[in-house]
């Protein structure tokens, strides 16, 4: 279901290109151009010789070549004079800053009319620290970039923080216990925002574990989860007030598997802990029908201004309009949930197909005036502070045309894996637009949707290129290429794509496949083998709040040929899918933009995992004994693993375990129900296969005991380290 939007796309203007019917709805106002050759009698100044313009919406539109076709200090980039861009402060001189892709003078306090600090609950034990950040709104609740906030705690609570920057620590928490404290921004002298944080103090009693459960998406302390300690259910525990249990170990065990349970949430297990002090996030779960919703609109006069802002070549009055719109991914990129990119399904009718079929709420398809019923989308977002954005545009049909034509017996015979690195390179023509700290939550059994537009404003006007490293192997040959894609690292509240692209596996004069990755198409027109590995990607900007938060880009190398068996017409769903990703956050990427050189974004410095590829280091999972087993590491530099369940609903059981090396390679599950009738036990609806993800950290010193303890890193902060992961299904054996 996932990946049926570029079929769909491709489906309708194949019909499209042979009723022989499409309609430009770029027809209207006076007539002042015809063709192109018009334009050099109509405007010989912009449009003489040497120059050239195109016409649209019959009018002639200047098409710069260079920034010497510009005026003043402006540059050409991508056919259109336009103001000198930035990708950061480092851009800017003379007391700027970079706003939305452009120099401008800070925000004034006094243009701010309020504030969130996200989180707005933290949790976090004496000695260890965690970041907070303040959104500053405008009126209207808009997302403002603003610097210059002040941090405060109050004087007699046990945390400080750095006034400045909102790096907060932790301090003089009552031993083995929890207390408060109250976190303020302050903007100006008239706007201020609070956080409320629990600290937990140092736990040192003899022989015991504590366990402290939270909300991931709130990040406020879980009343009443049980606990259960290896494999005895009848003694499992409740936590208390401030989310913590303290179990008194007995025996010669110096490893322990930790069950946490809580109602209206996901599960989670954590194999093999040998510290004293364990902190348990658990995502909320609801189902799709009671998650915050968010409702907006678009019309086919919000796409023609769309191509009218876009430089050339779509100053052509494209016809095929294309959107979808979601929410921020929460945590960090391996939380990356279908429900809310999907959301609720609707059924839609594509006239020229003659077909009805269900496509997800934030997906929208247009020809001309006729937006098939899709105008109006919805989003559904975790609880917590979320973003919500949207990417879409106008596509050119002498491109994407032939695509469609070259698909035979309609839909059914549509390969989805190689049609995916050559939709996704086409939406660089596309826009981009976000809302920034929108505050969620469960709406209950009946939501009522929120009103709430996602403007598409932000073109994709920076040029990077991205220097990979060689592919990694999966079943005796190299993957076949990859997904890039850049955003925003706005965590906690989510990552937030600014761009995506894809590339293919090189291949030799024998056709196969080399490690090494082309563009799609070739951005050298075919004249190298694309040794260079430098995969051209169009980004836009931060943007609406966003420029405070660092960019994030990343790398995901997949076996594309996989896809159409999993998830193509007539598949079982039970193909082996193996996915090796990198990750790279920077602070700045430097603007280029027009005739210059794409910026360098160079990732080779960190090899992709490698991924399990023999009996000897396959991840298998029992039902009938409830085990996990990871007989080796695939991947030396694994630091944690993460192994997940999900049933019908969605709902998911999450086991960490520690690398194989390590005592814990095998994990026994316990049942939920033999704790509580109010539970249900997952695997006994479980969906065909699970998921198994390698994950290593930025920080070489981080291990499984620091990464599920009460450090400066936990498992819910994920998005804030993560350095490479390898993920793959894992068919669940009876």
């Amino acid at each position: 279901m996932r990946l049926s939007a570029p079929a769909l796309v491709l489906t309708g203007l194949f019909f499209a290109a042979c009723s022989g019917s499409v309609k430009s709805g770029n027809d209207a106002g006076p007539t002042v151009c015809t063709t192109p050759a018009s334009c050099a009698t109509i405007d010989p100044v912009h449009c003489g010789a040497g120059k050239e313009c195109v016409c649209y919406n019959k009018a002639c539109v200047f098409i710069c070549q260079a920034n010497s076709d510009c005026t003043g200090n402006q540059i050409c980039v991508l056919g259109s004079c336009s103001n000198p861009g930035c990708g950061g402060n480092a851009d800017c001189t003379g007391g700027q800053v970079c706003i939305g892709g452009a120099c401008a003078s800070p925000t004034a306090a006094t243009d701010v009319h309020s504030c969130v600090v996200t989180p707005g609950n933290a949790a976090v034990r004496t000695g260890s620290t965690i970041q907070l950040s303040a959104v500053a709104q405008d009126a209207s609740g808009n997302a403002l970039p603003f610097t210059g906030v002040a941090w405060s705690v109050g004087t007699s609570d046990p945390a400080t923080i750095d006034a400045s920057t909102g790096l907060l620590t932790g301090v003089a928490a009552t031993a083995n216990g929890s207390q408060s404290a109250t976190v303020t921004a302050k903007i100006g002298t008239a706007v201020s925002c609070t956080a409320a944080v629990k600290v937990y103090g140092t736990f040192s009693t003899t022989n015991s574990l504590r366990v402290v459960v939270i909300d991931e998406d709130t990040k406020v302390p879980v009343q009443g989860a049980f606990i259960a300690l290896d494999a005895n259910t009848a003694a499992a525990q409740t936590t208390g007030a401030d989310g913590s249990t303290v179990f008194t170990l007995t025996g010669a065990a110096t490893a322990h598997n930790v069950h946490a349970f809580a109602a209206n949430h996901d599960y989670a297990s954590y194999i093999g802990v040998t510290g004293a002090d364990l902190l348990i996030p658990l995502r909320q779960f609801y189902p799709i029908a009671q998650r915050a919703e968010f409702d907006g609109t678009i019309t086919e006069a919000d796409f023609n201004i769309l191509t009218a802002q876009q430089p050339p070549p779509n100053t052509g009055g494209y016809p095929l309009h294309l959107g979808f719109f979601g929410t921020s991914i929460a945590g960090s990129v391996l939380d990356f949930s279908l429900d809310n990119f999907i959301g609720k399904t609707r059924p839609v009718t594509i006239s020229l197909a003659n077909a009805t079929v269900n496509l997800p709420g934030g997906l929208i398809l247009g020809l001309g005036s006729d937006l098939y019923s899709t105008g109006a989308y919805s989003m559904y977002a975790d609880p917590g502070q979320r973003i919500l954005w949207g990417i879409g545009g106008n596509l050119d049909p002498s491109v994407v045309i032939p695509l469609a034509t070259s698909l035979t017996g309609g839909t059914s015979n549509i390969n989805i894996g190689a049609l995916l690195p050559q939709v996704l390179p086409l939406l660089a023509s596309l826009e981009i637009g976000e809302h920034v700290g929108v505050t969620t939550g469960p709406s209950g059994p009946t939501p009522t949707p929120i009103a709430q537009t996602v403007t598409l404003d932000t073109p994709m006007h920076m040029k990077v290129g991205i220097k990979a490293p060689t592919l990694p192997m999966f079943e005796g040959k190299y993957l076949d290429g990859v997904v890039a894609l850049s955003g925003a690292a706005a965590f906690p509240m989510g990552f937030t794509p600014l761009g995506v692209t894809a590339g293919l596996a090189a291949t030799d004069s024998s056709g196969a496949q080399t490690g090494k990755i082309c563009s799609t198409p070739d951005s050298d027109g075919g004249t190298n083998d694309c040794s260079t590995a430098d995969l051209p990607l169009a980004m836009a900007p931060r943007n609406h709040g966003l420029e405070s938060y660092p960019f994030g880009v990343g790398l995901v190398a997949l076996n594309f040929s996989s896809l159409a068996s999993a998830f193509g017409s007539g598949s079982t769903g039970t193909a082996t899918i193996a996915i090796s990703g990198i990750m790279k956050t920077m602070d700045n990427i430097a603007f280029a933009g027009g005739t210059a050189a794409p910026t360098e974004i160079d990732m080779t410095g960190t090899p992709f995992m490698s991924l399990a590829t023999s009996t000897a280091n396959t991840v298998t999972y029992s039902k009938a004994s409830r085990t996990v087993h990871i007989p080796a590491d695939a991947d030396a530099s694994t630091q944690i693993y993460k192994f997940t369940l999900q049933n019908s609903t969605h709902q998911t059981w999450s086991i960490y375990m520690p690398p194989a090396g390590q005592s814990g390679s095998t994990a026994v599950l316990v049942d939920p129900t033999a704790i509580s009738s109010s539970l249900s036990d997952l695997q006994h609806d479980a969906t065909a296969s699970g998921w198994v993800a390698a994950i290593a950290t930025t920080s070489t010193s981080n291990t499984f005991a620091s990464l599920t303890g009460f450090g400066n890193v936990t498992v819910d902060a994920l998005g804030n380290s993560l350095k490479a992961f390898a993920v793959q299904t894992v068919t669940l054996g009876q």
